[in-house]
């Protein structure tokens, strides 16, 4: 038995036991009187090995022990620490020697004498942001946060969420960008890029000297292997490889693509994280290779590490590495209390109420993204019928949601573009709350309604308030919370009626618009696929796909966002307000469009007279 668990031992048959903790007794200062063999039937060891554990608690300052004069006198033992202080000093050793599976198995084994994730959070703030890599080396700068989630396996070809793709980025670049600022699109791996031939035949010019995270050079037949493999793996974007007819390379730096079809707006596509580049490593121990500012460590375990990419074509990042930690102990939430606690360093990527250090600073921002919930139209029922759908809908009132439930939501969202919910914010919400025949028709059902989402992003807690507002009308709602992939099953979708889920958008709000309405891993498109409004979709999208005309093309996209809202299929909530806190040492960090920091502007202000040491 370790040091730590003979501790808790004490703590439980001498204090708690006797009722100290029930009576309010605090446990600093607080002695008793006990023999050693009563600690040799407490803490189950032997007379000799009972020494030595109190010695070792006087060691650590845990205990004070004042032995009583004489064979079987009492001593006096006096608890100098709390339980509480003691489990945070043992998380905070493995945290900081990289045990943190064991700082989780800690945190979960004790968490009912914890006063929430309070402790965690505390043990995070006091991590160093340098780490000693091993014995006898230098230094590295060490971003290490926790996640509540394992994450997928790091390939741009099969990332459907949020988190995932923010690490896409770190890793991995396509061919152009999209500049948020001018909205236009930018060279990146290309230098330039030309169409002919009614947009069917696209070339496009590579830079010279970019290398990959193996440091072989990036060559046109990189950019062909890379396309190749994504046209032929099981993939939720496959329908956009396969306007591809053909790719090749045409010289070291020259790569062509011919496509099925004209396609004005293929550029587009390129600059889009399906579209990244990759390279299968020699080994398969390893992760896929990019060209990114970070490259992949290692993964598919229990932690995510990435290490800063030296041969990056691009400005160096200041941090040697950043190293995401699996402790899904910590983010355990309840039905009716569910925290929204996010992946970020000695950050908090969201805003976390009840445990805010000292000294701290955050950066804020207005998710362009959004929450929403969709009807299954591929289920028959009563929701078929749009005023059942209309009067269902008309009772939830977003701002209401907002103010009971809290958390980073922030304001209400009515539309799919940021745009229109940001000019929605002078409109007055159409929910009426009002009791029609419709209503009644609900309230009448033999079965209750079925409401599926997954855990996680507050989804649990939107449900469970849609349930408790139906009620309030007399409509039967049932709630099923299913693991994230079981949402796009056929089982779920012959079972829910109604869907939550959130919707991330990037820079690019009508290439986020298009994965909403066609990628396999969209809800929304679940629930429409089969029905003559879907079929209708898909010959708007062929307008839009095959349009040059950008304003054309947006005008076919609110055309399509108008008939999702106000035939009140899609139903969105509300937006976020992502908030990242930090200590004051941690420079450079904003927030992009996915809400988190990315990581390459990032650098650490330390004292210059300990370089190992923050200011």
């Amino acid at each position: 038995m370790k040091l730590f668990e003979h501790f808790v031992q004490l703590y439980q048959q001498l204090y708690v036991a006797n009722d100290y903790r029930d009576s309010e007794i605090p446990i600093h200062g607080f002695s008793c009187d006990v023999t050693l063999a009563e600690l040799t039937e407490i803490l189950h060891c032997t007379l000799r090995n009972v020494k030595w554990v109190l010695k070792d608690m006087q060691g650590k300052n845990w205990i004070g022990w004042k032995p009583g004069l004489g064979r079987g006198n009492q001593s006096k033992l006096t608890f100098l620490r709390s339980l509480e202080e003691v489990i945070l000093e043992q998380i905070q050793e493995h945290f900081d020697s990289d045990h943190w599976e064991q700082a989780g198995q800690i945190f979960n084994m004790y968490k009912d004498e914890l006063q929430g994730t309070d402790i965690v959070f505390k043990a995070m703030a006091n991590l160093s942001p340098v780490k000693k890599i091993s014995k006898g080396q230098k230094s590295i700068y060490a971003l290490r946060f926790i996640s509540y989630r394992q994450l997928s396996y790091l390939d741009p070809t099969l990332i459907s969420r949020r988190t995932e793709h923010h690490m896409v980025r770190q890793v991995f670049e396509g061919l152009l960008r999209y500049n948020p600022t001018t909205c236009y699109l930018e060279p990146h791996l290309a230098l330039h890029w030309e169409t002919c031939g009614e947009h069917r035949v696209w070339t496009f010019y590579l830079r010279r000297g970019v290398k990959f995270h193996d440091d072989k050079n990036l060559y046109a037949n990189d950019i062909v292997h890379s396309f190749k493999r994504a046209m032929n793996i099981e993939s939720p974007f496959q329908w956009m490889y396969r306007i591809i007819s053909k790719a090749e390379a045409l010289a070291p730096d020259i790569v062509q693509f011919t496509l099925e079809q004209s396609f004005p707006n293929f550029h587009h596509f390129l600059a889009a994280y399906p579209f990244y580049i990759t390279k299968i490593p020699a080994s398969s121990n390893q992760g896929l290779l990019g060209t990114g500012p970070f490259k992949i460590r290692e993964q598919g375990g229990p932690r995510l590490v990435l290490d800063v990419f030296d041969g990056y074509f691009g400005y160096q990042s200041q941090l040697d590495r950043v190293e995401v930690y699996y402790v899904p102990q910590v983010f355990e939430v309840t039905q009716d209390k569910v925290h929204s606690i996010s992946d970020e360093v000695n950050f908090h990527q969201y805003q976390v109420d009840s445990y805010k250090p000292k000294n701290w600073k955050a950066v804020r921002s207005v998710d362009i993204g959004f929450k929403y919930m969709v009807a299954n139209l591929g289920k028959e029922g009563p929701l078929q019928n749009d005023s059942i759908r209309q009067a269902f809908f008309r009772l939830l009132n977003r701002r209401q949601m907002i103010n009971e439930l809290g958390g980073n939501r922030h304001r209400p969202a009515a539309y799919v573009f940021p745009e229109r919910n940001e000019a929605f914010q002078q409109e007055k919400d159409k929910t009426s709350g009002i009791e029609n025949e419709n209503v009644k028709r609900l309230k009448a059902l033999e079965k209750p309604l079925s409401l599926i989402t997954y855990s996680g992003a507050g989804n649990v807690e939107d449900a469970y308030w849609v349930k408790q507002v139906a009620a309030s009308y007399g409509i039967e709602l049932e709630v099923l919370i299913v693991p994230y992939l079981d949402m796009y099953s056929a089982d779920a979708l012959s079972k829910g009626d109604l869907f939550i889920g959130e919707q991330w958008m990037t820079y690019d709000p009508m290439w986020t618009f298009l994965c909403i309405l066609t990628q396999e891993k969209s809800i929304v498109k679940k629930c429409l696929a089969g029905t003559s409004m879907f079929i209708s979709i898909m010959e708007r999208l062929k307008i839009i796909l095959t349009s040059p005309d950008q304003e054309q093309c947006r005008k076919e996209f609110n055309k399509i966002e108008a008939q999702l809202i106000h035939e009140y299929i899609l139903f969105p909530f509300y937006q976020w307000e992502q908030t990242a806190e930090f200590p004051e040492h941690v420079q450079g960090a904003s927030l992009n469009d996915l809400g988190w920091v990315d990581y390459q502007p990032i650098w650490f202000k330390m004292n210059h007279h300990n370089p190992e040491s923050p200011t």
